[in-house]
């Protein structure tokens, strides 16, 4: 019997519950999971499918609570981000994958500890869209790379 269809699931279930309650960390324990079950081939995008219904839904409950003006412009930028990204997705290979998910890892496990703050920067929205979309196509989880800019701007993880 295979697992993984038993697996994915319930460890997806947990994880979207620890996002819910914390607001970060389910997403990279989900790819981590995943990684173990699936091929490379498939994994990016099955966890980008998994997140985007994770993302719509908690969108959904947490509609009053978001900031549209922040929203319109990260998207705008991260259709952009997409575009640049998509261009050069295809040339990666499974073995610089897995270096990129390793030091992705090691990265998510070192940026809470550090609490610094970032300099406010002028249409700084789009341009977080843009580098975001454009690496979550490698490594289809930056939740941990955005936390910073959400939370020294005094947002919180419903907005």
């Amino acid at each position: 019997m295979d697992y993984a269809i038993i697996i994915i699931p319930v460890v997806t279930f947990f994880a979207a519950l620890l996002t819910g309650v914390i607001g970060i960390g389910g997403g990279l324990f989900v790819l981590l999971v995943m990684a173990e079950y699936l091929p490379f081939a498939v994994l990016i995008p099955v966890h980008g499918i998994n997140q985007l219904v994770q993302h719509l839904t908690r969108a959904a409950v947490s509609i009053p609570n978001i900031d549209r003006k922040i929203a319109i412009q990260f998207s705008l930028g991260a259709i952009v981000g997409a575009a640049i990204g998509s261009q050069f997705v295809t040339s990666v290979t499974e073995e610089f994958f897995k270096i990129l998910l390793g030091c992705f890892v090691l990265v998510s496990l070192i940026i809470p500890k550090l609490n610094f703050k970032l300099p406010k920067i002028p249409g700084e929205w789009p341009l977080i869209g843009v580098v975001t979309s454009a690496v979550g196509l490698f490594i289809g989880n930056t939740g941990i790379f955005m936390a910073p800019f959400y939370l020294n701007r005094g947002l919180k993880k419903e907005q």
